[in-house]
């Protein structure tokens, strides 16, 4: 026999069993919403993704201003959350979801779903309970209760005011009740612009033709899907959340307009290894970012890793290592990356963007080599032709007077980042502190500064 027949056979018989002992059973939280007291803070709706007032002008559904929000797509099963709050030992109660069964407010969908298996569906349809026959207690029952809903497939797109409630008997006999409304907004999939339930080649074929470029808008009707941050344009950061929202087993093709060039190395005398920056050739004349990654440290391995993004450039077309993307179509000709995260007898590698999802194959970049038998601060070979060729492996006293021509503002300094070594994070001044950094290493005194997965 089927079990749900045999729980409706038995149900009258327990009812009338245990009713005498354990209160208001769960199936009676419609009739203590006539009869019970109203208690305004003993339930919570939590877990929700954002707060919404949706236009309920189309529907003339009751308007209950802006309600928490659980957003849900076609096919996906969405955990609902409940609390309760302030219960005494000997509370009696039972939490019932409702509403499911009512029309969307905004363009009066039906919601077609499938209920959650461990809670019971009785009474009115749609309406789902914690247990059939028995109302918890406060000292032994839960207090956090959770529902999954299972969307079909061919659900509509609407917000769908639903209620989570409370009921049961106080300790000292009187009925209560409590309710909280929230709205399940079933969405279209971000990506899906064919409507079809996945990301797939189909949806990027329409992705090109929509894609308006950085505020080239508005979006096209049909194109919403492809507006990832909602700014009213479809561009290149639009198409890297694409890429993280394509379902497809194959890969997606490459989009040649949100696809950056390869930084190349930076032209002499920018080429040469130096202690605290790294330089290259942007190598873009549309809006990218770069991504900076430390792959090899001889006195650092456990600061291997990505380390962040090229900030945006001074004066000086110098930059530090940022927490965030600078987007920039007018990067200098040559950008000289200075941080505490850049150390000597390092390699790092620079990556271009222009979606913060994909990158370009990395350029490759090294700090000094290990002078012999010192550790670092060789920042200039010798002097020929008039110019200082770059590091030779030594510490000696060509450092320290290419330090000082640049001090004097000598016609054959060489360039300051190959000077500036000192402080912990250099300040693209070249002073005494530097020239004695040189000398201290020339002494046998390691590398001073910290580690880079240590700097601020």
């Amino acid at each position: 026999m089927n079990q749900r027949l045999i729980v409706f056979m038995v149900l009258p018989l327990l009812l009338w069993a245990v009713r005498p002992a354990s209160g208001e059973p769960a199936w009676g939280v419609n009739c203590l919403s006539c009869h019970g007291e109203m208690q305004m803070d003993m339930l919570a709706v939590v877990g929700h993704d954002v707060t919404a007032d949706p236009d309920e002008s189309g529907t003339g559904a009751t308007d209950r201003g802006p309600l928490k929000v659980f957003q849900a797509f076609r096919a996906e099963v969405k955990n609902l959350q409940v609390e309760l709050i302030g219960l005494d030992p000997d509370d009696t109660y039972a939490v019932e979801l409702k509403r499911l069964r009512f029309p969307g407010v905004v363009s009066g969908g039906e919601l077609t779903y499938t209920g959650d298996c461990y809670w019971a569906d009785w009474g009115s349809p749609g309406n789902y309970f914690t247990d059939p026959f028995l109302a918890y207690r406060g000292d032994t029952g839960p207090t956090a209760f959770d529902f999954d809903l299972s969307i079909q497939p061919d659900a509509p797109y609407d917000y769908y005011d639903l209620v989570f409630t409370l009921a049961g008997r106080l300790t000292g006999g009187s009925l209560f009740y409590a309710e909280e409304h929230f709205y399940v907004q079933i969405m279209q999939l971000p990506g899906d612009l064919d409507d079809d339930g996945d990301v797939d080649v189909d949806d990027y074929d329409l992705f090109v033709l929509c894609f308006t470029g950085p505020d080239g808008g508005p979006v096209a009707p049909g194109c919403e899907p492809g507006d990832f941050d909602d700014d009213d344009d479809i561009d290149c950061m639009d198409w890297g959340q694409f890429l993280l929202a394509w379902t497809d087993p194959g890969d997606p093709p490459e989009y040649a307009g949100c696809t950056a060039s390869t930084p190349l190395p930076a032209p002499s005398p920018h080429d040469a290894r130096k202690n605290r920056y790294v330089s290259f050739d942007p190598n873009n004349t549309d809006s990218v970012a770069f991504r900076i990654e430390l792959a090899a440290s001889a006195e650092f391995p456990g600061s291997v890793g990505i380390l962040g993004w090229v900030g945006e450039p001074d004066g000086n077309d110098m930059s530090r290592v940022a927490d965030s993307p600078h987007f920039s179509d007018a990067w200098p000709a040559v950008v000289h990356v200075g941080d505490c995260r850049i150390v000597p007898v390092a390699t790092y590698q620079v990556a271009a963007s222009k979606d913060e999802v994909s990158f370009t194959t990395p350029l490759s970049l090294e700090t000094i080599a290990q002078p012999t038998p010192h550790y670092w601060a060789d920042c200039v070979g010798q002097m020929a032709g008039g110019a200082w060729n770059g590091p030779n492996g030594i510490v000696n006293f060509d450092d320290v007077s290419a330090a000082v021509q640049y001090f004097t503002s000598a016609a054959t300094a060489p360039h300051l980042t190959w000077m500036d070594i000192e402080p912990q994070e250099p300040n693209a001044v070249l002073n005494f502190s530097d020239i004695q950094q040189i000398v201290f290493a020339f002494q046998g005194v390691p590398y001073p500064f910290i580690a880079p997965a240590s700097c601020p």
